[in-house]
């Protein structure tokens, strides 16, 4: 008797674009597609603050407030955006990376989001320097739901240097197509507050990272659908870490020393 082998197929459906100011939208159960870059609007430059020196003993610490209004987030949202917060945060641990010439540097993040009932008054408590330019730089940053009026429908979320937004509409999509509410939150979340704070598409980092869906075909039994969100990583702190002070790109936010 012949001994019978598993074989299974692994196919990567495409790994798209999906700028989690990206956005979702599924052709087939088998392929995805996801090329939607974000546009950014940024009247206010509202970013985030810098403090510390970067060694073990005194890290650099990364502060940013997000506010959103009372009852504007449902209790998912909350979650999710709780979970994308508690990422960057680390459990109050820092993170070790590199500075430009290659020196270890310590590197925490100190980012809150809660609920108020005067988002702008909030904002503008929160304003600590002012840019080259005479531009108010608040460490405070508006949460909202309002789909990207520069992208093509698609999007997750969408951010600039002063507020960070995502697209319930195409979340529910996205969960009602099979993949967990949660996750998906969470990492357009932390997509989103990359750009939030200067990261752009082209940085190579998980926090930039797109939804990749992989179907995992099993001769022998079910399918398998894989998805991989953005996540923090050490490279896109040492990136974000590395642009203080520089002038800002576009429309993305900025972090800003006191």
């Amino acid at each position: 008797m012949k001994t019978k082998f598993l074989t299974a197929a692994i196919c990567i459906i495409a790994l798209f674009s999906v700028d989690l100011s990206y956005g979702y939208h599924p052709i087939s159960p088998y392929a995805y597609c996801y090329n939607n870059p974000i546009k950014y609007i940024d009247p206010d430059g509202r970013d985030g603050m810098l403090s510390g020196v970067g060694t073990k003993d005194d890290p650099y610490v990364i502060k940013a407030n997000y506010y959103y209004e009372n009852g504007s987030l449902s209790q998912d949202q909350i979650k999710g955006l709780n979970g994308a917060i508690d990422s960057y945060n680390n459990n109050g641990k820092a993170r070790i990376v590199k500075d430009a010439d290659g020196n270890k540097i310590y590197v925490k993040y100190d980012f809150t989001a809660q609920g108020v009932d005067n988002v702008s008054a909030a904002v503008t408590g929160d304003i600590f320097t002012k840019d080259s330019d005479g531009q108010a730089i608040s460490l405070g940053n508006r949460l909202g739901t309002s789909p990207n009026a520069g992208g093509n429908g698609e999007e997750f979320g969408s951010a600039n240097g002063w507020r960070v937004d995502i697209n319930s509409a195409n979340i529910d999509e996205a969960v009602n197509g099979g993949q967990f509410g949660y996750s998906v939150i969470k990492g357009t979340y932390i997509h989103e507050i990359g750009h939030n704070l200067g990261l752009d598409h082209h940085h190579n980092t998980k926090i930039m990272s797109l939804l990749n869906v992989v179907n995992i075909v099993n001769q022998m039994g079910p399918s398998t659908t894989i998805y991989t969100y953005p996540s923090v990583d050490n490279n896109g702190v040492g990136i974000m870490i590395n642009n203080v002070n520089m002038p800002r790109v576009g429309s993305l936010g900025v972090i800003r020393t006191k």
